[in-house]
């Protein structure tokens, strides 16, 4: 019983949604790598912002970013989507660093970037669970 849960979970798992809805879900996923990579590389005018609500916001926006991942590729590992949008995050806060747009490279943000992904990879894989433990 364990080794079909460990297998299911390890290998893949069935799709949740009809082929034409994960076709929408890889649009919509790359759609969102567009924007987020866009909203975080344009240039700023250094206006004060609340205190360490942009935390909060690259939390949320990487949250989606993970969800959107692991519904439109269900058939790829749960933690190389997790490590290819957390590679992501690290790029642009890289290039937020190389570049001279006004922004600047911050470990805050790679962390809360680091959290949100992980913890809808966490939110995703209980859904897998549940999901599978249903079929049986």
């Amino acid at each position: 019983m364990k080794a079909l849960i460990k297998n299911k979970l390890a290998s893949s798992y069935d799709r949740p949604f009809k082929s034409g809805v994960t076709h929408l879900l890889k649009a919509l996923f790359i759609l969102a790598v567009f924007i987020i990579t866009y909203e975080s590389l344009v240039p700023t005018d250094s206006t004060a912002t609340i205190n360490h609500f942009d935390k909060i916001v690259h939390f949320g926006a990487y949250f989606i970013l993970m969800a959107l991942a692991a519904f439109a590729y269900p058939k790829s590992r749960l933690i190389y989507l997790t490590g290819g949008v957390i590679i992501i995050g690290a790029a642009i806060e890289a290039a937020q660093g190389l570049m001279n747009l006004g922004r600047s490279a911050s470990l805050g943000d790679l962390l809360a970037n680091m959290l949100g992904a992980c913890f809808a990879a966490c939110i995703c894989s209980g859904y897998i669970w549940l999901m599978a433990s249903r079929k049986r």
